[in-house]
């Protein structure tokens, strides 16, 4: 990792996870909960507490260290609206995932697209990445339309991908060279 960098969002700005974060993401995390478990796969019931979120945090501050991965917030005003990051590394082939989640109430504001932005130049410029990788469930075309805006493109599907909510899931592989 070269530098921290941190990018200017429509509305705040995207920054490096810290220790401090724990009350605050475990505010945001609890307020969007049900919304979250309807897109994607549920956390543990037990994350959902300062212990479990301060070791979330800690155990991706550690990844971030030892540059396995980019964990990051996204606040308005230093409150937390979103999370945005760069994680499974692959150091043999400069690869790694991108992923975000943006509150609610922030949909269809460019949040999430800022955020990915943001990342894209993190992955160029702060780890050498060459090529970005994503995942979406079949349920989230907001997701799939985002990362195509930014040119990901659809290298494959996998059927019955995930069971959430008593539905069966696919989801599209999505791949950027930078």
């Amino acid at each position: 990792m070269k530098s921290q960098k941190t990018g200017v969002l429509p509305v705040g700005s995207i920054r490096l996870l810290q220790d401090s974060d724990t009350h605050a993401l475990l505010a945001f995390e609890l307020q969007h909960k049900a919304y979250f478990d309807s897109l994607i796969a549920m956390r543990p019931a037990d994350f959902y507490s300062v212990g479990g979120v301060g070791s979330h945090i800690r155990e991706l501050i550690a990844l971030y260290q030892a540059g396995e991965a980019y964990p990051c917030v996204i606040t308005d005003n230093e409150t937390i609206i979103g999370r945005a990051n760069l994680r499974t590394f692959d150091h043999e082939e400069s690869s790694a995932y991108v992923g975000y989640r943006v509150a609610e109430n922030r949909q269809g504001q460019g949040v999430a697209s800022a955020a990915l932005a943001a990342l894209l130049v993190g992955a160029r410029e702060a780890f050498g990445l060459k090529i970005l990788r994503a995942n979406v469930l079949d349920n989230n075309p907001a997701s799939a339309h985002i990362l195509e805006k930014q040119g990901f493109v659809c290298t494959g599907y996998t059927e019955r991908f995930l069971r959430l909510q008593c539905q069966c899931l696919g989801c599209r592989h999505y791949e950027l060279e930078l």
